[in-house]
């Protein structure tokens, strides 16, 4: 055998050759560093694209507030706008002080004592109670009830819209005789289904457990004082149209005198283009409508 084919013979030998401790160690250790200098590498990338991405988020957050202006709003200046803007609308109303936590003075005034021939509660929250009939209830209790079933969840003016549209209404005449007369008639108030009958009870609600919140019977009370403007321009009709679309609708809105929408509430006149003006009939209860009456047409109003 020659030198060439001795080297063949070796290298063939060096190649397939079981692996010794030592070339194991070798290449273990050889392993082991590609490992950590990937690692290595990779780490570093990984800082720089943190850095890179911190410093775009800080450029971003900066070119913002440069940007920013005295009419932008942070969510607590909102809520505190909205609470200022509230608390105007209720001093309008002849509210001068909020309720107190179990029941206080609503307002400091001669209406706590006389509100158009109802004696109040000394404007204070009534004690609560479950009632056996809405015969058993004064007009605060039933009014802030109703109120309070129509609109829970809207804003305390649409809490006043509702309540002075029951009052006009029982300005109007051909809706019911006084407060109660309007908040029962069958039909007019869906809240009352259950009790009246009307649409077979649907959409009723136990009027006899349901507890008014504060803002209803600051209301209630507000609107028997005739301590309040209407928003509604002496609305007798209002509904959600989300929930419901009357046959009424139409009428309503095809009206010159036009709709106004409060909260969730569509508020106009569906009779008619009189405007009725139930402030005035709160406070001369001796009974005489200022507006001429509407003609008659069928009842099932007040839809929700």
């Amino acid at each position: 055998m020659n030198v060439l084919d001795k080297s063949i013979v070796e290298a063939i030998r060096s190649t397939y050759a079981a692996p010794t401790p030592e070339s194991i160690s070798s290449k273990s250790a050889e392993r082991q560093g590609v490992m950590a200098r990937t690692q290595s590498r990779v780490s570093e990338a990984l800082k720089d694209t943190a850095s890179d991405a911190m410093a775009s988020i800080q450029s971003l957050v900066g070119k913002t507030m440069d940007a920013r202006t005295d009419k932008d709003l942070s969510m607590e200046e909102l809520a505190e706008q909205s609470a200022k803007e509230n608390a105007i609308y209720r001093s309008s109303l002849g509210i001068t002080e909020s309720l107190k936590e179990g029941g206080g003075e609503a307002y400091r005034s001669n209406a706590n004592t006389d509100a158009g021939g109802v004696q109040l509660p000394d404007g204070k929250v009534p004690e609560y109670r479950v009632y056996e009939s809405p015969d058993e209830m004064s007009d605060v209790e039933i009014l802030a009830r109703t109120i309070e079933a129509e609109t829970r969840g809207e804003p305390y003016k649409g809490k006043i819209a509702v309540g002075a549209t029951i009052a006009n209404r029982a300005a109007a005449g051909s809706y019911g005789e006084g407060l109660k007369g309007v908040i029962l008639k069958k039909g007019q108030f869906s809240p009352w289904n259950s009790y009246t009958g009307g649409a077979e009870g649907e959409q009723g609600q136990d009027m006899m457990k349901i507890k008014p919140s504060k803002d209803s019977y600051k209301a209630a009370m507000s609107i028997l004082a005739g301590k309040y403007e209407d928003p509604t321009g002496g609305a007798t009709h209002y509904l959600n149209e989300s929930v419901s679309q009357p046959d009424w609708l139409d009428d309503m809105k095809g009206r010159q005198r036009g709709t106004k929408k409060i909260g969730r509430h569509t508020f106009g006149n569906a009779d008619s283009e009189t405007t009725y003006d139930g402030k005035h009939w709160v406070t001369n209860r001796d009974g005489v409508a200022v507006s001429p009456r509407p003609k008659a047409r069928p009842l099932g109003l007040m839809a929700k």
